[in-house]
């Protein structure tokens, strides 16, 4: 069977200088010296079913730029498996969390083996190749160094570059890592320009868009994975949704 090249195709659109009508970093034109990261798309995205893309409020600071989706993909790669051995580096709390929710919604080994750190499983199987990892905010100042959250004042601009990604990677699941009230109201205007939403089962936590370019998509709200440590953050956010999901997907792409 022939699989799509979601990779490729990603890569090819975000690196085209020409593409009309916003350029990767034309939504950081407010700050002073940006740095720019660009989306995460992991080698075998598509492969699997279903899709997932999590989004993220900002690459946090200055040293996680990544100018193309290339970089940021060896980047990523390249610091989990270095020289594809057994990863010596433990996840970051937020790599942890959506490489374990990412696991469960695929039924991937690594939801047990990897919990900790990538135990280089195939990459076929493994999650760190499957999953897209994208920002609402792609830019934050070079001199940044916190990791809290300071893009109130661009994501309103930010925002419809990430939708044309969306419409790029066409994913089943879209999981959002992020419970604050701000950035959840800017994300929910946004959805509400490009698509219809519909609850899934008297679920708040999981809605359906139906997005007016055509197709659909689950939309999770969820929370970042460094709010709570591991195992609460499973137990409270991922596990009590994760059948839910499947089983909506099950019916969307049957």
């Amino acid at each position: 069977m022939t699989h799509r090249d979601f990779t490729g195709e990603f890569d090819r659109w975000a690196e085209d200088p020409a593409r009309p009508p916003r350029t990767p970093r034309a939504c950081c034109g407010l700050l002073t010296n940006p740095s720019f990261c660009a989306t995460y798309v992991g080698p075998f995205y598509g492969i699997r079913a279903p899709r997932i893309l999590f989004v993220g409020k900002d690459h946090g600071d200055a040293d996680s730029s990544a100018p193309t989706p290339r970089d940021r993909r060896e980047g990523i790669l390249r610091y989990y498996r270095p020289g594809g051995s057994i990863g010596t580096r433990p996840w970051n709390p937020h790599y942890r969390g959506t490489v374990a929710l990412a696991a469960r919604v695929l039924n991937l080994t690594c939801a047990t083996s990897c919990l900790r750190r990538c135990a280089n499983a195939d990459p076929e199987t493994c999650t760190l190749y499957q999953f897209a990892q994208a920002n609402a905010v792609k830019c934050v100042e070079a001199s940044k160094t916190s990791r809290r959250f300071q893009g109130h004042h661009v994501i309103a601009r930010c925002l419809p570059l990430l939708f044309d990604e969306i419409h790029m990677l066409e994913p089943h699941v879209l999981v959002l890592q992020s419970s604050e009230k701000g950035f959840v109201w800017h994300f929910r205007n946004e959805v509400e320009k490009c698509g219809r939403l519909s609850p899934v089962e008297r679920s708040e936590a999981v809605v359906k868009c139906d997005w007016n370019r055509g197709g659909a998509s689950l939309i999770w709200f969820n929370r970042h994975p460094a709010y709570l440590p591991i195992e609460r953050y499973l137990e409270q956010w991922v596990d009590p949704h994760v059948d839910l999901v499947r089983r909506t997907i099950s019916t969307m792409t049957a």
